[in-house]
């Protein structure tokens, strides 16, 4: 090609002709199709391998397009060393030019590998076993793998493959990559050592054995971010770059810097008057160097490394993990406490984290290519699925999480302020406001922040106004105080009973207001009877039903037996809309029912009576009521006014060790046994209770039967009624006695009275 070629070609470029000549650039005037001439006018570009062979040509128009010749392969763009000995053979005859540590003729064999000490499988290159320049190792790793092992190389200078000789190079100057043909020659054209690859994102696995290796590389990016025609934003220029990065980043010391704003790339800067030294200037100032790709870069494909860095960028408070599953429902840490979190919502978090993500591929052979992550259904299910490695709690809350460890959860209290220390507060009158952290897994907190001066005289006098006794008042403070923590070791129910508009809702709301209303579920004993009656209930401090009426007595029934079951602190299977029933949970819940009106619970065992505690409430205001005192009262309840009555009741409770009995609650509870129990009633009006006494149990079941049917109930069979009787009569044993050749059923313990005798035996 002429010189006058050269400088056509090179102004067409604006830059100057001696990078075109080093890169061996051609011209083709005219090409043969179907063997007819056809004009082509186009320059052609050699594109060569790592060993400086030509392995494609480009043709390039003079409207800037590009084709590569029929049967080319890509290839770098460089300054070829005409005295490479790169594809000159220097091995002697034999085995691939390897020797077999093993081989008799091999000086060191007694002594092996020179690497590894192996005295079988590895090879020293033949030429100069004594002293070699590489050696094939079976058993140390390096960065190139062959089917006979890995290659190491000792001596460079004297490297069979002629790395150091492909390409021109100052040996002291940095090497540039940059992205086509007409960047690498604006490089060249400012005296600067340039690779060109053929793409953003292609070329990478033949760099890595171009004469890099201890280099100082610089990495030129591109300034072409945008949209394609989808929309989506992209940038194939920090892809590029990225890509090389990981190709690179093991066997040099690798500079990323793109131009300067507003400039495109490389030929673009170098058009614009750039030079070598402010070139140089430039990257020192603005060049990126660390161990690190791009964000949008993952590490691999795999579901369990996606996942970890998935948790640690987006759910990552202070170094603690902030998602946790629990009975397969996912819950977010909000800096106070855990908070339930929408599977889909989670889902979106991952697709959106995905988005425009790539990943590095390895190849068997240790190659690196950075490739787009494609974010399908299934992955985004599997990636999620090995969340349980980190994010699973196997405990009921509250609880520490596995690792971690700090006082006991239920002696504390959660503030937005910090989680009040409960044995330092009763123990010792101490205020201590520990920091909220992640690694408790607790899902309740009061709404509002600890303030030990806080008083309310309006609360004061409403409680005075609503009660006539101090026991009562007491009563109330030393429940909320228990229902603030997460201790159900007491085993109780709360019961408020009295006439309707007598605060008894108003106590309710209050309570409620106290704890925070998203740590309280609202429901009727129907919906509690439900199939997914106790789902509402999971991470909930108290249970609230606002006026209990007379419901079906199956209802009732039911509904006995999981408030005791819960209540005294059972493990009960929670059924649960749409996902597997979860068989064993401890549900923190304290039950507290109001009603005007006792309804018909049957208790014959006395569980529920020995569980219940009752607020009576003296007055009702159906006719002189004031909505303005509950909103005030709940207003100050939810702005943390009435915390430490409720902390003087938890300290008195636990100093007394059990909740105090007010008086004014003695005639509902006799009330209450009377209607739930109605043998307790039947042994109090009928029956003398005396360790020496006995009665046949024909005796007393007939007047049972009697009194039953005076007073409209049920009488059930004399094995059950035996079985209440026994449960309510201290002492009361069971035994037979013949009379007459006839087996007698005797209860010791009890007998009918004078009354009953005279009255319900027939």
């Amino acid at each position: 090609m002429t010189s006058g070629l050269y400088r056509a070609f090179a102004e067409e470029l604006g830059i100057i002709a001696t990078p075109l000549e080093t890169l061996d650039v051609g011209y083709l005037p005219v090409s043969m199709k179907n063997g007819e001439p056809h004009t082509e006018n186009a320059w052609i570009l050699p594109e060569r391998n790592a060993k400086g062979e030509v392995v494609g040509l480009m043709r390039r128009f003079q409207n800037g397009q590009k084709f590569c010749v029929t049967g080319s392969k890509h290839g770098l763009y460089y300054a070829f060393n005409t005295d490479s000995n790169q594809t000159v053979k220097r091995y002697n005859p034999g085995n691939h030019g390897w020797m077999r540590v093993d081989d008799r003729d091999y000086p060191s064999n007694k002594d092996g590998c020179p690497l590894c000490g192996k005295k079988k499988g590895c090879m020293v290159s033949r030429d100069d076993p004594d002293s070699p320049p590489a050696v094939m190792c079976i058993t140390n790793k390096s960065k190139r793998q062959f089917s006979l092992g890995w290659l190491h190389i000792l001596d460079k200078e004297r490297n069979l493959g002629g790395f150091n000789h492909v390409m021109k190079i100052e040996d002291d100057q940095p090497i540039l990559i940059v992205e086509g043909f007409s960047d690498t020659a604006a490089a060249m054209s400012i005296g600067l050592n340039a690779i060109g690859k053929p793409g953003n994102i292609a070329g990478n696995q033949m760099l890595k054995d171009m004469p890099l290796t201890g280099r100082a590389v610089y990495l030129i990016g591109e300034n072409d971010a945008g949209f394609n025609k989808k929309g989506q934003r992209q940038h194939p220029g920090k892809d590029g770059m990225d890509s090389t990065y990981v190709a690179l980043r093991e066997m040099c010391k690798v500079t990323r810097v793109y131009p300067p704003e507003g400039v495109k790339d490389m030929r673009e800067w170098v058009t614009g008057g750039l030079t070598r030294e402010e070139f140089l200037t430039y990257v020192e100032e603005h060049g990126l160097v660390d161990d690190g790709v791009g964000d949008h870069i993952l590490d691999s494909d795999q579901a369990l490394d996606i996942a970890s860095r998935f948790l640690k960028e987006e759910f990552n408070k202070g170094g603690s993990l902030s998602l946790r599953l629990y009975n397969k429902d996912w819950y977010e840490w909000n800096g106070k406490h855990y908070a339930w979190l929408s599977s889909d919502v989670l889902h979106g978090e991952l697709y959106k984290f995905l988005t425009g993500k790539q990943y590095i591929h390895r190849d068997p052979n240790g190659g690196e290519k950075v490739l787009p992550y494609k974010a399908q259904r299934s992955k985004v299910g599997d990636i999620i699925a090995t969340f349980n490695k980190w994010c699973l709690v196997t405990h009921d809350p509250p609880v520490w999480v596995p690792g971690s460890n700090g006082i006991p959860p239920n002696n504390l209290i959660m503030f937005n302020n910090g989680a009040l220390d409960i044995d330092d507060y009763v123990n010792h009158g101490r205020v201590t406001l520990h920091l909220p952290s992640p690694e408790l897994f607790s899902l309740t907190c009061c709404p509002y922040d600890f303030d030990p001066d806080a008083r309310s005289e309006f609360v004061e006098d409403f409680m005075s106004e609503t009660f006539d006794d101090s026991e009562s008042v007491s009563l109330v403070w030393e429940w909320i105080g228990y229902m603030m923590t997460t201790d159900i070791g007491f085993e109780k129910i709360m019961l408020l009973h009295g006439a309707p508009r007598s605060g008894k809702g108003t106590i309710l709301d209050m309570w409620a207001g106290m704890m925070g209303k998203e740590n309280c579920s609202a429901m009727t004993l129907e919906q509690l009877t439900g199939s997914f009656g106790l789902e509402p209930l999971v991470g909930k401090l108290a249970c609230m039903f606002g006026d209990v009426r007379n419901p079906q007595a199956k209802i009732l029934s039911k509904a006995l037996e999981l408030m005791l079951q819960v209540a005294g602190g059972d493990s009960v299977p929670v059924n649960r809309k749409g996902i597997a029933i979860s068989p064993r949970v401890q549900l923190m819940i304290r039950f507290c029912m109001a009603m005007n009106e006792l309804p018909a619970f049957l208790d014959h065992s006395r569980a529920m009576e020995s569980r219940l505690l009752i607020l009576n409430f003296p007055r009702g205001h159906v006719y002189d009521s004031d909505p303005l005192i509950k909103q005030e009262v709940v207003r100050e309840a939810e702005t943390g006014s009435l915390i430490n009555y409720a902390l003087e009741g938890l300290r008195r409770l636990r100093a007394n060790r059990k909740f105090t009995d007010p008086p004014s609650s003695k005639p509902v509870m006799d009330q209450f046994r009377t209607i739930a129990s109605p043998v307790s009633s039947f042994t109090d009006e009928c029956c003398v209770v005396n360790p020496h006494e006995h009665e046949e149990l024909n005796n007393l079941f007939s007047a049972w039967c009697t009194w039953c049917k005076n007073s409209g109930r049920k009488a059930f069979q004399p094995e059950q009624f035996a079985k209440w009787l026994l449960g309510h009569v201290p002492h009361a044993e069971k035994s037979f006695k013949d009379n007459n050749h006839r087996r007698v059923t005797i209860l010791t313990g009890v007998k009918l009275n004078e009354w009953a005798i005279n009255n319900l035996l027939e």
